[in-house]
């Protein structure tokens, strides 16, 4: 986590074998926490890190963080 320096910083989450799962993503600046982001639907891993990091104003990104209407 040192290698996170500032907000939008990440890198990637390997495994023995070589094989990225995901990246761990420093949020903000002021956070000490990364948020792991791992790739979706129809979307490769760089896009889903660049659209966690537009949605972070704070650690958590806002869709989790607005409260849910029913």
């Amino acid at each position: 986590i040192a290698a996170l320096q500032k907000g939008g910083d990440s890198f990637p989450l390997t495994v023995a074998s070589g094989k990225v799962l995901g990246k761990a993503l420093r949020s903000c600046d002021k956070s000490s926490k990364p948020v792991y982001v791992s790739v979706g639907h129809k979307i490769s891993l760089d896009k889903a890190v660049r659209l966690t990091h537009s949605c972070c104003l704070y650690r958590v990104p806002e869709p989790i963080r607005q409260p849910r209407t029913r």
